[in-house]
């Protein structure tokens, strides 16, 4: 048995959403796929910069183990998540890594995310089918929606799961919404020039129309190991005016890849080999999502958001 992340218990979820009450949530962090194996350098060094930042949150974009049924493979990524959980608090996001196994072959095999679940406590407030894999924390001018894009159920259909339960439960989410700011995380990308960018187009039709009709600003992810931020877009094009949802690709942390660029990008990642971490900073009218390169440490690139 893993010993369980020192990560985030409810009750500690409920204090710092009353401490949020009081002042506001300003910042966060996205960390891109870590995929860990074993011990690495590279995570400890990302971890390290993001708890001298301090964030109120970080976003682990799924594939936090290469594989999830391993129970070594979540210490190594503890050693990382140790360093940062004195000063955030985690909100993971499930990555297909993060229940496979492999066969005498090399093949990956699915199965239920055991130790990912049993690693992490979650709000359960998302549907019974896929409790603790998709979930919400609302701050004072926050909500933060976590989404499950693997919808993996031994015997079942993740396609169909994922549009007869997981779509009517975010329509209620976000309708309930009343949160100025409003963020959306999943491993696979809606919108990528990256290797499994070609995947997307089913969730963008089961989901975009949904980030357009309730005003979603952001939507971030993982899965293709290439940074790559669009513009905003709005019903499939780029937003004339601006008022559309901003679609950012976190880069790997164990390894890093590099994106093609394509009609509706307004940066991307031209060179391999980048450790690369996303803070985004809040106010009550405005929000910079600022990438860095930390072995520079320089701001590779900065959207700015702005509400009326």
């Amino acid at each position: 048995m893993v010993a369980a992340l020192s990560c985030l218990c409810l009750a500690q979820l409920s204090a710092q959403e009353d401490k949020q009450d009081a002042k506001g949530t300003s910042s966060f962090a996205v960390v891109g796929d870590v995929q860990v194996k074993g011990h690495s350098s590279k995570w400890l060094k990302a971890a390290k910069w993001i708890a001298e930042r301090k964030p109120e949150f970080w976003f682990p974009m799924g594939d936090l183990v290469d594989e999830g049924l391993k129970p070594d493979q979540w210490e190594a990524f503890r050693e990382g998540e140790k360093i940062i959980s004195p000063v955030s608090k985690v909100l993971p996001v499930l990555g297909n890594h993060d229940h496979y196994t492999k066969s005498p072959e090399k093949k990956n095999i699915e199965s239920m995310p055991g130790l990912y679940l049993e690693n992490f406590s979650v709000p359960e407030n998302g549907p019974e089918e896929l409790l603790k894999r998709c979930y919400y924390v609302k701050t004072k001018n926050c909500l933060f929606v976590v989404l499950d894009t693997n919808c993996f159920i031994e015997g079942g259909n993740p396609k169909k799961l994922l549009s007869g339960v997981e779509t009517p439960w975010l329509r209620k989410v976000l309708s309930e919404n009343k949160a100025r700011w409003t963020f959306v995380f999943t491993h696979a990308p809606l919108y990528s020039s990256g290797r499994h960018g070609t995947e997307s187009e089913w969730l963008r039709k089961e989901w975009c129309h949904l980030f357009d009709e309730f005003g979603v600003d952001a939507v971030f992810s993982g899965h293709t190991h290439a940074f790559e931020v669009t513009k905003p877009i709005r019903n499939g094009v780029v937003a004339e005016n601006g008022k559309g949802t901003v679609y950012y690709n976190s880069g790997g942390i164990t390894f890093s890849d590099v994106a093609k660029g394509d009609w509706y990008t307004d940066f991307l990642q031209k060179e391999d080999r980048k450790l690369m971490i996303g803070i985004v900073e809040l106010k009550d009218n405005s929000a910079a999502i600022t990438t860095w390169d930390i072995d520079s440490g320089t701001a590779i690139n900065t959207v700015s958001l702005k509400k009326d």
